[in-house]
């Protein structure tokens, strides 16, 4: 009997604290979208937010409007999200968790787009499932499914093919992800024209500059993709483009305000309308780029991108630029080449910019203020085959190629204005 007590209090708990919590996540709710809606190019409007004692439901609307030629009024979509919100601090709906909520979304579209226009699609709130999980701390736990939707043209007929998504973004602007998307056809009169393979991604990034929910916050940290073949068919014999095995891997830090990128990409075999390559490899880095002017160009130009007076924009990034620069940034290509049956093509470059020779007043002094550094190498063989024996010719004549052997080479060099191919002044305009 001495039991009852506890017990009771323990279940008048349970049954008050989704209130509480109910409160709590109109709050948070209202916040996120508050924040969302200053930073994007488009309309985000909460709607119809009922809250009651243990869930919520609420309406999230995103409209887009854009231009159409041959449209009097600029088509207009919205896609709605209708939001089933349980309250904490148990969770049931999506999965079993402790936390402040558990939002399972459902997805309307609506467009004015005309009859005649004849595009037809299968998409309804069904083919998307997507919840999220509030933690006590504001921590956001993400699944996202959709099945294959189906868009037909007049020219053509598009598939997208299904999608799984999983991801986990803390208060402080954490983020990590990983999902695969099993790509996309494009069909025209009943031949398919283009292929995107099943695509896998992975994601450590940290929001170092601007506000998580803001699409011109800044982040570092690793992402990889791996895209299994991309697919450009043409019926024309030899016209096609057939991509294998890409994978593109990035990381950047922020170093004391600076942030130090590296990315790769490579392929294992590229078929281009008859040419065959392997082992295409790209490796570039960028360093010392100042984060807060890069965060202040990044919000210019989303900005921009809806702004009614061009010439103003343009004046703002000239600005603006300058500043970039008086970091000393640095861009190199560590190595852009491929494998061919000939042998293999390779090149590389550096370029940095000295900041003591940049002038904010002087747009043109940027010029003197750059350093830059190539050199490359391919087999005479490999051009042969293409039918461009003559075209290098032309170039060993006019010295912007150099032959070594078997092969071609280039070297080249800029500094304090002045070009130098091979080692002679090249002239410039």
């Amino acid at each position: 009997m001495k039991l009852r007590y506890p017990v009771v209090a323990v279940a008048a708990g349970l049954l008050v604290a989704p209130y509480f919590t109910g409160k709590i996540v109109e709050q948070e709710f209202n916040s996120i979208y508050e924040q969302m809606s200053a930073s994007m190019p488009y309309q985000i409007k909460v709607d119809n937010y009922q809250r009651g004692w243990f869930s919520s439901t609420a309406d999230v609307s995103v409209t887009i409007e854009q231009d159409i030629p041959d449209m009097v009024q600029p088509l207009t979509m919205t896609f709605v999200a209708k939001h089933d919100i349980q309250h904490g601090p148990i969770l049931t709906q999506s999965s079993i968790a402790l936390g402040l909520a558990d939002i399972v979304n459902s997805f309307d579209f609506e467009h004015n787009m005309p009859e005649n226009a004849d595009i037809i699609h299968d998409f309804s709130k069904d083919k998307i499932h997507y919840s999220t999980q509030i933690s006590f701390t504001g921590g956001m736990n993400s699944v996202m499914e959709s099945e294959q939707i189906n868009v037909t043209t007049p020219d053509a007929t598009i598939a997208i093919l299904p999608l799984q998504l999983q991801a986990d973004l803390s208060r402080d602007g954490a983020l990590v992800f990983d999902g695969n998307w099993l790509g996309m056809t494009v069909t025209a009169a009943d031949v398919e024209v283009l292929r995107l393979g099943k695509m896998d991604l992975v994601g450590d990034q940290q929001v170092v500059r601007g506000d998580i929910f803001a699409n011109t916050a800044v982040m570092v940290g690793d992402t990889k993709v791996n895209l299994a073949k991309m697919n450009f068919i043409d019926e024309v014999t030899g016209q096609s483009v057939n991509i294998s095995d890409i994978e593109i891997i990035s990381n950047s830090q922020d170093k004391e305000g600076m942030m130090y990128a590296d990315a790769k990409m490579t392929a294992k075999s590229i078929d281009a309308m008859g040419v065959k390559f392997s082992d295409f490899n790209y490796t570039a880095s960028i360093n010392k780029v100042d984060l807060d002017v890069y965060a202040e160009l990044q919000k210019l130009l989303v900005s921009g991108s809806s702004t009614e007076d061009p010439a103003l924009f343009a004046m703002e990034v000239q600005a603006l630029i300058p500043k970039f620069f008086e970091s000393s940034p640095e861009i190199k290509i560590n190595n852009l080449g491929v494998k061919t049956e000939q042998g293999d093509i390779a090149s590389k470059m550096d370029i940095t910019i000295d900041e003591s020779k940049v002038d904010a007043s002087n747009p043109m002094s940027l010029i003197m203020a750059l350093d830059a550094k190539a050199d490359g190498s391919a087999p005479i063989e490999f051009f042969e085959q293409l039918g461009m024996g003559e075209n290098i010719e032309a170039l060993i004549m006019q010295n912007m190629l150099v032959q070594d052997q078997e092969k071609v080479k280039f070297d080249f060099s800029f500094n304090n204005g002045q070009a130098l191919i091979n080692g002679m002044p090249m002239p410039l305009g």
